[in-house]
C-alpha cells in the first residue's frame, strides 16, 4: 500500500480505516435537481422538494447512491481518515452567502449571510460559527450560533440554542490544514482508468480498495455523466485538474461507490459552478468560489467562498485517504 506521514500533524494513521459514520439516510434527502432524469432519489420522503411538471420524467435513471454505505471490507493503510475540519458539514474559508437547507454545521472564516434557511437539523451542536459578521434572515438554526465581530437576525429567525460572540477556531491553521490535504491528494499516483467517451460520458474504473483517478476540468465541464465502476466499499479519490469547473445538468452514476467513500479534490480550481446537479461525497477546493444554483450536495463541502441556493445535506467521509 501507499505510505506517507500527514503534513501538519492532522490525524495519526489508523489501523482501522473503515468507519461508516457518514451514512446516507433517505429521509434527510431533499431533491432539488430538475426532472430531466439527471438524478432521481425516489426514496426521499420530503414532500417539499421542488418540481417542474414542464419537464418530462425519466424513470430509467439510476444515478442516486446506494441506500446505505456497503460493508467496507479490507481497508489497507489509512493515512488520514477524519481531518479536524471534517467535523463541519460546510467550511467556507472566507465569505459565504447562502439560502436553502444545510444539514450539518457551518464554519465561515469571514462574513456570512444566510437567508431562507434550515440549518443543522442533521448534526446537533454549534451550527453556525462565523469569524466576522453574521446576518441571518428567515430561517431556523438547530443549535448554537457563535459570531466574530457582529450579529444581526430578523424577526423570522429562530435559534434553538444560544447566540454568543467568540473565535474558538483558528482559521489560519484550518486553512493550512485544508491546503495541505488538497496538495497531498493531488500528488497521488492514479491507479484507476479514466475514459472520456465521445458521447460526453466519463468512465472511472478501479479495482483497488483505494482508487485514485485524475479528471480534467475541461472534460468534466462538458460531460453529461460520470460513471464509477469500483469494488464494493472501496474509497474513491478523484483529482480534478484545471480551472474553471462547471457541473450543470450533470449526473454521477455511483455504482458500488457511496457518499461516505467518495472524495473529489479540486486543487487548481478558483471557480466551480454547480447547477441542477446532485453531488454525493466530499468536495474539497481550497482556492475556489463555489456557486450553487438549484443544486443538491450530500456530503461535506470545503471551499474558499460559497454562494447560492440549494441543499447541502450532511454525509461525513469515512473512507481511506490513500497515501502518496
Amino acid at each position: 500500500m501507499l505510505k506517507y506521514t500527514l503534513l501538519l500533524g492532522l490525524v495519526a494513521c489508523r489501523e482501522e480505516a473503515w468507519k461508516n459514520e457518514g451514512e446516507k439516510t433517505d429521509d434527510s434527502v431533499v431533491d432539488v435537481s430538475d426532472d430531466s432524469g439527471k438524478v432521481d432519489d425516489s426514496s426521499s420522503t420530503d414532500d417539499s422538494r421542488p418540481t417542474d411538471d414542464s419537464r418530462p420524467p425519466d424513470d430509467t435513471d439510476t444515478d442516486s447512491p446506494p441506500d446505505s454505505p456497503p460493508d467496507s471490507g479490507d481497508s489497507g493503510t489509512d493515512c488520514q481518515n477524519q481531518p479536524p475540519f471534517f467535523d463541519w458539514g460546510v467550511v467556507a474559508l472566507q465569505d459565504a452567502q447562502l439560502s436553502g437547507k444545510i444539514g450539518g454545521r457551518v464554519l465561515i472564516g469571514g462574513s456570512g449571510t444566510i437567508q431562507d434557511f434550515d440549518l443543522g437539523a442533521d448534526d446537533p451542536g454549534t451550527q453556525s460559527l462565523v469569524g466576522d459578521r453574521l446576518d441571518l434572515a428567515g430561517g431556523l438554526v438547530w443549535g448554537d450560533v457563535v459570531y466574530g465581530s457582529s450579529y444581526a437576525a430578523d424577526t423570522e429567525v429562530g435559534v434553538q440554542g444560544t447566540v454568543s460572540q467568540g473565535s474558538p477556531v483558528d482559521m489560519v491553521a484550518m486553512e493550512a490544514d485544508v491546503r495541505a490535504l488538497s496538495a497531498q491528494l493531488a500528488s497521488l499516483t492514479d491507479n484507476g482508468v479514466v475514459q472520456v467517451q465521445s458521447w460526453l460520458e466519463i468512465d472511472l474504473t478501479g479495482t483497488s480498495s483505494e482508487n485514485v483517478f485524475t479528471v480534467q476540468a475541461a472534460d468534466l465541464s462538458v460531460a453529461v455523466k460520470m460513471v464509477l465502476d469500483v469494488p464494493v466499499g472501496s474509497s474513491v479519490v478523484v483529482n480534478v485538474e484545471g480551472d474553471p469547473v462547471r457541473l450543470a445538468d450533470f449526473a454521477i452514476t455511483m455504482g458500488n461507490a457511496d457518499t461516505a467513500h467518495f472524495f473529489m479534490n479540486f486543487p487548481d480550481a478558483t471557480s466551480i459552478t454547480v447547477e441542477r446537479f446532485a453531488f454525493y461525497g466530499t468536495l474539497l477546493a481550497p482556492d475556489a468560489s463555489l456557486g450553487l444554483a438549484d443544486a443538491r450536495l450530500q456530503g461535506q463541502v470545503v471551499v474558499q467562498e460559497l454562494t447560492g441556493d440549494g441543499s447541502i445535506l450532511l454525509g461525513r467521509y469515512s473512507g481511506n485517504l490513500p497515501c502518496p
